[in-house]
């Protein structure tokens, strides 16, 4: 059974201007994800039981934020993979 991707609604912070955008999956495949902002802060705090923090992505040539050390390894094993050409953090919700 496939999915619809008419019906399935991304919302996505825009690079240049800041501000938010949304459309349908099926018609965001020319959209640069790698390239657009988080869509939320990661924040950090005295106390708190998840790891957060920057990673510099060889990649990217830029940051990638992480919530957790899975997301970390994650973020550094696509960044040594060779086929990968771009990669973001929260890109999108």
């Amino acid at each position: 059974m496939a999915m619809d991707l008419g019906l399935v609604d991304v919302e996505w912070a825009d690079g240049e201007g800041g501000g938010l955008r949304k459309s349908v999956l099926e018609a965001v495949s020319r959209v640069r994800f790698e390239s657009v902002l988080p869509v939320r802060r990661f924040t950090s705090y005295r106390g708190q039981r998840h790891f957060t923090g920057w990673y510099w992505a060889a990649t990217m040539e830029s940051l990638v934020g992480f919530e957790s050390w899975l997301e970390r390894d994650r973020a550094m094993l696509l960044d040594h993979d060779r086929r990968v050409v771009g990669l973001a953090s929260q890109p999108f919700r």
